[in-house]
């Protein structure tokens, strides 16, 4: 495994398991892997989504690459699944060797501007792509996000090493620290230039829902439009043109595309084709489900109680069941 590897793990969303995070209703027209955590809704109805490693509100990620000679430490702004990890080199901190601190040094979540003299932080960059993908999730991160991921992030990584390999020539460590200190300076001004173009060019290319002169076809606009298997999934007709309520469903959707209902597996191939009809296996799930359920509950409040008479004894423990 290599420190690329690691970096991937932080950005999944379980893609290609059963837990994928793009597939299903909360996924939405769009196929995003994001959910909105809290808020009133979810205080009022309760239930549960899976998390993935990479979520909207991460401030950062960070791995350490510590077995070298000049020990990385490798920063990601944001959430990680659309970020890039650019390099800071622990020789260099001895030294106080430079490091962009108008893109990574400086800054506040707090305030935010498009205008002034300066770069606006690679936080701001990474944060404000993160956001807009949420206009056409699968579209933005297949066609430009991911792909611009992966590109840069191999690139960058092929910078470092070729700047390890040549201070393991050099037995000065102030000289070594400033080598560093100019390659991670100028990788990470590189990352948060480019990050910044990116974020432009999208607003173009997905301004009103459409997909926007393209490269492939820059003379023209296109319509990227609600897909077939949404539309299908909540009953789209010619009566639209009024409020409609959607009621949940076991059957996946016979227009999601066949490499996304292979990921799902026999779920995937199942569709119940006549209103009403319920397979025995989804008569079983639910009440399986429902005994489990019931059984959690029922461990919870014993566990409660327990909990409720710990605290009673001066101990700080926290209720697990009011």
């Amino acid at each position: 495994m290599s420190h690329l590897d690691v970096m991937n793990w932080f950005r999944t969303h379980y893609e290609g398991t059963e837990y994928d995070m793009r597939l299903g209703v909360l996924a939405g027209p769009w196929q995003s892997p994001n959910r909105v955590e809290g808020g009133v809704g979810q205080t009022t109805v309760l239930g549960q989504f899976a998390r993935a490693t990479s979520i909207q509100r991460t401030t950062y990620t960070t791995v350490l690459q510590t077995h070298i000679p000049h020990p990385v430490v490798w920063f990601a702004p944001d959430a990680s699944a659309s970020s890039v990890f650019v390099p800071f080199f622990s020789t260099t901190l001895a030294y106080d060797a430079p490091f962009d601190r108008e893109a990574y040094g400086e800054g506040s979540q707090k305030s935010f501007s498009f205008l002034g003299s300066k770069l606006p932080p690679a936080w701001w960059a990474f944060d404000f792509v993160a956001n807009w993908m949420e206009l056409s999730y699968k579209n933005m991160s297949e066609t430009y996000v991911y792909p611009k991921v992966q590109k840069l992030q191999n690139e960058v990584a092929d910078e470092v090493q070729a700047a390890l390999n040549s201070a393991a020539n050099v037995a000065d460590g102030e000289v070594v620290a400033k080598m560093l200190g100019q390659v991670q300076t100028r990788i990470q001004r590189r990352v948060t230039e480019e990050w910044w173009a990116l974020a432009g060019m999208l607003v173009v290319r997905y301004n009103d829902y459409f997909f926007n002169w393209p490269e492939e076809a820059n003379d023209t606009v296109q319509s990227i439009g609600y897909p077939a298997f949404w539309l299908e999934q909540i009953g789209y007709n010619m009566e639209f043109y009024k409020p409609h309520w959607v009621q949940p469903s076991n059957a996946v959707p016979r227009l999601l595309p066949d490499e996304q209902k292979a990921i799902l597996g026999s779920a995937g191939a199942r569709h119940a084709d006549a209103v009403g009809a319920w397979p025995l296996e989804s008569i079983t799930m639910p009440l399986t489900m429902s005994t489990a359920w019931a059984c959690s509950v029922f461990l919870a409040y014993v566990w409660g109680r327990r909990t409720k008479m710990v605290e009673n004894q001066g101990l700080s423990y926290a209720k697990l069941l009011a």
